[in-house]
């Protein structure tokens, strides 16, 4: 029996943003290579940040409780579809949602214990 290799199938649009996704990334680790960058130094706070490892941890079920959310990690902020050095907490959801279309109970907060929050639309998530 021949086995059959799942593969997912994009649309021209998602491969596109994945494209411009992947090449922000590329751009900003590569400006954190520069030696005493402010980038490479965020980048390795992010790594030491125990505070917000703590919330994650604290959160993630509180977090994973709201509607459409999928994922809850420690991350960078992105800003106009570009990573910044500003560390948060990253929530990934399936889609985004104008928060007028939300119950106020459905709203996820700006900001915990003082660590923002960023929320990143992921699509749906399957287990292959």
């Amino acid at each position: 029996m021949m086995k059959r290799r799942l593969e997912p199938v994009w649309t021209k649009s998602q491969l596109k943003a994945g494209q411009q996704i992947s090449q922000a990334w590329e751009e900003f680790f590569s400006a954190a290579e520069q030696p005493g960058d402010a980038v490479k130094e965020a980048a390795r706070g992010l790594a030491d940040d125990a505070k917000i490892d703590a919330v994650v941890r604290g959160r993630e079920a509180d977090l994973l409780g709201y509607p459409n959310v999928v994922g809850v990690a420690k991350g960078l902020r992105i800003r106009q579809g570009r990573p910044s050095s500003e560390p948060c907490v990253t929530v990934y959801v399936e889609r985004k949602i104008p928060e007028t279309d939300l119950a106020a109970a459905d709203i996820l907060p700006k900001k915990i214990e003082g660590i923002p929050v960023d929320v990143v639309e992921v699509g749906k998530l399957e287990a292959l």
